[in-house]
């Protein structure tokens, strides 16, 4: 062959794989389009993408799908009755990632072995609890040595657990993971890192799995279809009609996601890469079977933590640049280890973006001052949809900032709501905000199903310099339960109103109200399926500086583990360096493993006295140190206690019985020279006489009180 006509065939074949290249990226980024487009139509919280998995042919991908439950174990877990201690308290998130409880993320390749990474995820996560170590089990040993499974053709967990309780565990090392089911079994070779105590098979119910899941992660199943290879990230939700076919690992749960319908936090085996949360996904409480097959196993089970707590609430009043330290009592009244992480979380009336609204029922609150536009707007046409219609894009005329972007078109919804991008949703339930459910980028004045067949009109004005009106005129709901006329307001650059003029009488409890971003994933909800709006109200949507982040409360240790029946002081420092005066609130949350009570709330309300600037000649300081008689004295419920610091100190004020008992400690922390107050709350004792104790360290002031009730 002629070096001419090798060059050609080199030439020829590059072409030829570039064209399947290219033709193979199409192909994919059509299939993702798709998934997205379904996304949207069926109004789903999710976002499907590109990954490393998505790249490969669908019957490669479904290669990575392995779990199969024998006819015998399927009829068990069908009839299993099993009544645990179920917890009482599960609002907020749980979540084992941020308490260590879960090793890292891997990978087990195009071989159906899932069943195996599940097993051996849940077993190195009951392990990591009960010791602190982190393992690294083999599941090579899974694939290879348990006989009654079929190794990359499939099997369930139950089969890996009764081998780590039988035989144990072996490192990877010893039998690193080759992707094969023909590899010979060597686990006899391998020293045993540890054994496997024992496992629960547990129902597919969401108390249940989340009683065992507050005492350790715990392995499921669920049904993969071809969309969930795309995901990304936020709530997969798929209807659960086939048999399950993946085993993965639950290690949390999150009430709040999935539109408040409550979704798993769930460690995947397609290694770190798959979506965009690190391996992990969440998935809403009854989709794709999720939770059948869920076995609990267990690693020193000794018995469950129970947490007691004091106090039940903190109010600080604390100088600006002045910290406090006050203890945290937390006991463990359980027969097991309680293993605890410390969160905390502003209390605001803002959005993450920085949105907060104010009524005209409120005194700084707006002026109900309707607008009339009916003389000079135009009527939407929804184009013959009158019922659920959407009209738009209209241009606004004029540049107007919402939640960071600059729109210059509107999209408006017969249902009461608006938005700044989706022209083509006809939704007409309302749900919650924020909600990564379609509509976004929404102005939701009185979202509801509203019906201009019935009769009613929307109508549009702009004066295309600076100011727009959508007016819902007279228009009644699907139900001819009431009839609505309300507008939205948008003056540039970023002011946006809304009003009631008549409203009702029926279904303004069915309603959503608030604002929302383009992803919906930030939102200022005002009402959401409650009594709110009514006639001659207004609400303004104002926009400041986003809320600060949560600094001035810190918590050491902000975890730990407490073994049974002892307790730990936990001191939680309140600063209130560089914070504004006034009042801020907030919530410490306890994430634990307590049976009884996993999520464990404290509000905070601590109100900062701001430091008034004065030249140093004009400061008149204290000439000692000195505790000085409360008043009143005697007193019934509160007292104010005052004393003097010539210099900065760090104090401590006390309070004690006359027993010698301490039984509330006020203030301990830095303060300034100066003058100072703090008024005590006793309204939880018992009458007597206590004693006030203050001190530097070097000086110890004492005076008496006499609580009377």
């Amino acid at each position: 062959m002629s070096k001419k006509a090798i060059v050609l065939l080199v030439y020829v074949f590059f072409a030829v794989f570039c064209i399947s290249l290219y033709a193979d990226e199409a192909d994919v980024r059509e299939e993702i389009e798709a998934i997205q487009s379904k996304i949207k139509d069926q109004g789903l919280s999710w976002e499907a993408g590109y990954n490393e998995i998505m790249d490969l042919p669908l019957e490669e991908r479904r290669m990575r799908l392995g779990h199969i439950i024998p006819d015998s174990v399927r009829l068990m877990y069908e009839n299993l009755e099993v009544d645990p201690p179920t917890i009482t308290n599960t609002q907020s998130v749980f979540d084992w990632r941020v308490m260590g409880g879960v090793t890292p993320v891997t990978n087990q390749g195009d071989c159906g072995s899932c069943w195996a990474f599940a097993a051996t995820a849940g077993f190195e996560s009951a392990y990591k609890i009960a010791t602190g170590i982190d393992l690294d089990i083999s599941e090579q040993a899974i694939v290879s040595c348990v006989v009654e499974c079929d190794g990359c053709e499939g099997g369930w967990c139950g089969s890996a657990y009764n081998m780590f309780m039988d035989f144990g565990a072996i490192d990877e090392s010893c039998m690193p993971y080759l992707q094969r089911d023909d590899i010979p079994c060597t686990q006899e070779e391998c020293e045993v890192l540890a054994n496997l105590q024992g496992y629960q098979p547990i129902p597919n119910n969401v108390d249940v799995i989340k009683s065992f899941l507050a005492i350790a992660p715990v392995s499921t199943s669920f049904t993969v279809y071809d969309d969930f290879y795309s995901y990304q990230r936020g709530c997969y939700y798929h209807a659960d009609t086939e048999p399950t076919n993946h085993a993965v690992l639950i290690v949390g749960w999150d009430d709040d996601e999935c539109n408040g319908n409550g979704a798993w936090i769930v460690k995947n085996s397609w290694g770190p890469g798959f979506g965009r949360l690190g391996g992990y996904f969440y998935i809403q409480y009854d989709a794709a079977a999720i939770g059948t097959a869920t076995n609990a196993p267990f690693y020193d089970y000794a018995g469950i933590g129970e947490a007691q707590w004091s106090p039940e609430s903190y109010d600080i009043d604390i100088v600006q640049g002045d910290q406090v330290t006050l203890p945290l009592h937390l006991e463990n009244v359980g027969d097991g280890d309680l293993r605890y992480y410390i969160n905390r979380f502003s209390v605001t009336d803002q959005d993450e973006f920085g949105y907060y609204y104010r009524d005209s029922d409120q005194p700084d609150g707006p002026d109900y001052e309707w607008v009339d536009i009916s003389d000079v707007a135009t009527v939407v046409d929804f184009w013959g949809y009158d019922n659920d219609g959407n009209s738009g894009p209209l241009d606004l005329g004029f540049d107007f900032e919402y939640y960071g972007e600059i729109e210059d078109e509107i999209s408006i919804c017969t249902n009461g709501w608006a938005s700044m991008s989706n022209a083509f949703i006809l939704e007409w339930e309302n749900s919650p905000i924020p909600s990564y459910n379609q509509p976004n980028n929404m102005l939701a004045a009185f979202f509801d199903n509203l019906n201009l067949e019935l009769g009613g009109q929307v109508l549009y004005y702009t004066n295309e310099t600076d100011s727009a009106i959508v007016t819902w005129d007279a228009i009644p709901d699907d139900l001819e339960q009431g009839v609505f006329t309300f507008q939205i307001i948008l003056v540039a650059p970023n002011k946006v109103v809304y009003q009631y003029n008549s409203m009702g009488p029926g279904r303004l409890d069915e309603c959503t109200v608030g604002i929302e971003n383009g992803t919906g994933a930030i939102g200022s909800q005002v009402a959401y399926n409650e009594e709110f709006v009514h006639d001659n109200l207004a609400i303004e949507f104002i926009v400041g500086d986003p809320p600060p982040e949560m600094t001035w409360i810190t918590p050491d240790p902000e975890n730990d583990i407490i073994e049974p029946y002892n307790s730990q002081d936990i001191n939680i420092t309140f600063d209130a360096t560089g914070i504004p005066g006034g009042t801020h609130q907030a919530v410490i949350s306890i994430m634990c493993t307590s049976m009884e009570q996993p999520i464990i709330e404290i509000p905070v309300t601590m109100f900062v006295e701001e430091m008034v600037d004065v030249a140093e000649d004009d400061i008149a300081l204290p000439g000692a140190f000195a505790l000085k008689n409360a008043a009143p004295n005697p007193f019934n419920a509160s007292t104010s206690i005052a004393y003097s610091l010539p210099s900065d100190s760090d104090i401590s004020l006390e309070i004690f019985n006359l027993l010698g008992q301490k039984v509330e400690t006020l203030y301990d922390g830095h303060q300034s020279a100066g003058e100072h107050s703090y008024i005590w709350n006793a309204g939880e004792y018992a009458t007597g006489i206590y004693l006030i104790r203050l001190t530097n360290g070097t000086e110890v002031e004492t005076k008496r009180v006499t609580l009377l009730k």
